[in-house]
């Protein structure tokens, strides 16, 4: 029993060890198998950071484009919905807006705050969200008004065959409805820039652009087309189809009257604000400095000598410290000489207004229907002597009212343009600071205002001659007083105007200071 006892004790540590080598061998295998599953996990997981890269969150377009059928949206109506992409899957997100009459929902749900009604066929504004780690971006909300009238229009009329094709590829120009009147009635539209391809190859004269009215579902309307090709020379350029609103230009136009590529812009502009950069870099000749598209060399003398007679440069050509510090400013020449200028003559605060509200377009506006209710609103911030002096009351004005929004809608001026100018304002002043210039108004005493900006453009100075005819002193250029001009109609016609700008129409108009 001994003996069985022991053989029992032998065999069963044996069998322990054979156990213990098995578990040993299937643990090894078991590493191994994860160790290989692992090195997969890791190859597989770069292959799928190369398919999908990082995600970059932000808005899903920088535009977004919502259509409405009526000029005036109640309160609460809703747009459309800027969609926001957070990487994360989340549905809200953080948004803001910078035009107070437009809100937006944690989901991008964009709605009015308000009652609005839209003056323009097209009212912009931005929005703003910030993902989980406090990154912002934004993106343009593009609110489009379209008559429900043109939604269903996008047939064109039947043309000769030979005509065909290209009337059927033209672009289609819609010119909304009038406001109520006598039924037969005259309306002028301008044609925006038409793209015409190069290399044309007929057949003659060739549809460029067609013309419809919104009303001409409901009455039968004629078309005609006036200004320079058509009916002023050089004549017979353009023609229109007065039945189908098409509009087609002639062989002869194509092949001698339409440039082959546009003129660059530095051969068609003021080069004053170019010369006196160049100057301040150290470029002492500029009839030798290398262009892309060099501009004509008369316009470079006449771009140094504005900046001579300004004082911006000596009588070598090298830049003086009036110059120097002309450079400072983001402005055309004579607009940094009547700063500079104005903080010597003591009403440096009131220029400042003036010439940002010179910066921006013009900030009244004549709605249809409304125009002589604008108009005589517009008169009563008219100050007879002067426009510039007009923009300053208007501008004072605005401030005395805390810069409301309202206040501006019941004048028929525009809100956003006085904002900008309220923002270049704000610009001007900090580089004035810098440049440690003083800020100094002259008070009721505008005459002073008058001769500072005489000091600045004097070199546009016109004298009357003729019945309302003025000519530039220097230059012999005609032109007569733009009827939006203070100065226009008021019962006498002064013998010498500073003008600021020459706008072309069928005469030469100068608005004056």
């Amino acid at each position: 029993m001994g003996t069985k006892g022991v053989t029992g004790r032998v065999g069963g540590e044996c069998g322990v060890r054979r156990t213990a080598s098995l578990s040993g061998d299937l643990m090894e295998y078991l590493r191994v198998t994860a160790l290989l599953l692992f090195v997969s996990l890791q190859v597989f997981g770069l292959e799928v950071r190369k398919e999908h890269p990082e995600c970059d969150s932000g808005f899903t377009s920088k535009t977004f484009v919502f259509t409405v059928h009526s000029v005036h949206l109640h309160k609460n109506k809703k747009l459309g919905k800027a969609i926001f992409d957070d990487c994360r899957g989340r549905q809200r997100a953080a948004f803001s807006t910078d035009d107070p009459r437009f809100k937006v929902t944690p989901n991008g749900m964009i709605s009015t705050k308000t009652r609005i009604n839209l003056q323009y066929e097209y009212n912009s504004f931005h929005v703003h969200a910030w993902n989980s780690e406090g990154k912002k971006d934004t993106t343009r909300i593009l609110v489009q008004y379209q008559p429900k009238s043109s939604l269903h229009r996008n047939e064109v009329h039947s043309a000769p065959s030979a005509q065909a094709d290209a009337m059927q590829s033209v672009p289609l120009l819609y010119f909304p409805r009038s406001s109520s009147g006598l039924k037969r009635r005259k309306r002028d539209w301008i044609i925006p820039p038409i793209k015409i391809e190069e290399n044309q190859k007929g057949p003659f004269p060739k549809a460029v652009v067609k013309i419809r009215s919104s009303n001409d579902k409901e009455a039968q309307m004629l078309y005609s087309i006036t200004g320079q090709g058509a009916d002023q020379p050089p004549k017979g350029l353009f023609t229109m189809d007065k039945n189908s609103g098409q509009l087609l230009y002639t062989q002869s136009a194509f092949k001698n009257e339409m440039l082959t590529t546009t003129i660059p812009e530095i051969q068609r502009t003021n080069l004053a604000n170019v010369v006196l950069l160049l100057k301040s870099l150290g470029v002492q000749d500029l009839l030798l400095f290398h262009f892309m598209d060099p501009p004509p060399e008369d316009n470079m003398l006449n771009s140094m000598y504005q900046l001579w007679i300004l004082g911006a440069l000596d009588n070598t050509g090298a830049l003086t410290s009036t110059g120097r510090l002309m450079v400072e400013f983001p402005l055309d020449p004579a607009l940094s000489k009547m700063l500079i200028v104005s903080c010597d003559m003591g009403c440096s605060s009131d220029i400042l207004i003036i010439v940002s509200m010179l910066s921006v377009p013009s900030i009244f506006y004549r709605p249809k229907g409304r125009e002589e209710e604008s108009d005589q609103v517009r008169e009563k911030f008219t100050v007879p002597e002067s426009d510039h002096l007009t923009y300053l009351n208007v501008y004072m004005q605005w401030k005395n009212n805390n810069y409301s929004s309202i206040w501006c809608n019941e004048h028929f001026i525009h809100t956003k343009a006085m904002r900008k100018v309220r923002e270049v304002r704000a610009q001007l002043k900090d580089i004035m600071v810098q440049q440690k210039l003083n800020l100094v108004s002259c008070g009721s005493d505008w005459d002073i205002i008058r001769k500072c900006i005489c000091a600045a453009y004097f070199h546009q100075a016109a004298k009357l001659k003729g019945i309302g005819e003025y000519v530039n002193v220097r230059t012999g250029m005609p032109c007569h007083l733009h009827p939006t001009s203070s100065l226009f109609g008021m019962g006498y016609t002064p013998d010498y105007i500073i003008y600021h700008e020459l706008v072309m129409t069928t005469k030469v108009r100068a608005p004056q200071p």
